[in-house]
């Protein structure tokens, strides 16, 4: 039995908490529902934590922990997500909404953070 089977509102705290991320990040619904994998109404109900739109859910968040860290305010890490990157030849929120975007920002700020 999984963690979310034993509780049912886990799912709603990990939507809440991408939702809150995203909305730091200055990252629209539609934008994080593209990086989830996921229906943007989903977003509105529950993430399933086992899924791969879980899975995902909790990348982002720890992305955005990373560049909490690297850079603190909201508006330095919502500037960084929206600015083009050598490193992604594109901004992280353009690539972060690919299959394989989301794993490479996180392996960059993973990087960065050591």
């Amino acid at each position: 039995m999984s963690y979310s089977e034993n509780n049912p509102q886990a799912g709603q705290i990990l939507a809440k908490a991408a939702k809150r991320a995203a909305a730091a990040l200055e990252i629209t619904p539609q934008q994080l529902a593209l990086i989830l994998g996921t229906d943007e109404r989903d977003l509105e109900i529950s993430i399933e934590p086992e899924s791969n739109q879980g899975f995902r859910a909790r990348q982002f968040i720890q992305i955005f922990q990373q560049l909490q860290s690297l850079l603190g305010s909201n508006s330095a890490m919502a500037h960084w997500v929206a600015t083009n990157n050598r490193e992604f030849r594109s901004a992280p929120i353009d690539v972060m909404q690919t299959e394989l975007g989301l794993d490479e920002v996180h392996a960059y700020l993973e990087f960065m953070s050591k």
